[in-house]
């Protein structure tokens, strides 16, 4: 079980990105998911049916996320160039998770310079309440008009062209 720690204890996983989802948080999603399709009675064969009338559901949900994604704008809140970007790059749900984030990094961070050269800015950026020895680092590459590191790895994904 120690070998395997990297694999389940947070000291290991705070580089890793999990959606600020919790492991009851799995748990709850997949209970969600089941609900009104299964109960602790449902018998094994009726289990199949009720599972792919899920599965049925659930894909169908997507497409109709997947096209109100593709065929409407986002609604932004500034001309901000970041937040145009999201608002073309995530999906409708992501994007308004995204945009409460914003409003509270406009309202509630700041950065600082740390260094620059011909390609790069490295930031710190953080909140005025907290210790700037742990504002989080970030790396803005000129050349590609994209963050290459952020040390929070919340928006990575999206933004970051490597880690």
């Amino acid at each position: 079980m120690y070998a395997s720690r990297n694999h389940w204890a947070k000291a290991y996983l705070k580089d890793i990105f999990f959606a600020g989802m919790t492991t009851s948080g799995r748990s709850e999603s997949i209970n969600a998911f089941f609900d009104g399709y299964v109960n602790s009675n449902t018998m094994l064969n009726d289990f199949v049916t009720q599972y792919d009338k899920a599965i049925k559901s659930r894909r169908d949900a997507e497409e109709d996320e997947d096209f109100k994604t593709r065929n409407t704008k986002a609604n932004l809140e500034s001309n901000h160039p970041i937040e145009t970007i999201a608002g073309e790059r995530y999906t409708r749900k992501l994007f308004e998770i995204f945009k409460k984030e914003w409003r509270s990094a406009t309202q509630d961070y700041f950065h600082k310079k740390v260094s620059i050269d011909e390609q790069n800015i490295r930031y710190r950026v953080g909140s005025h309440k907290v210790n700037k020895e742990l504002w989080a680092i970030v790396d803005y590459n000129l050349i590609e008009s994209s963050i290459t590191h952020c040390s929070c790895t919340k928006f990575e994904t999206i933004f970051c062209t490597s880690s």
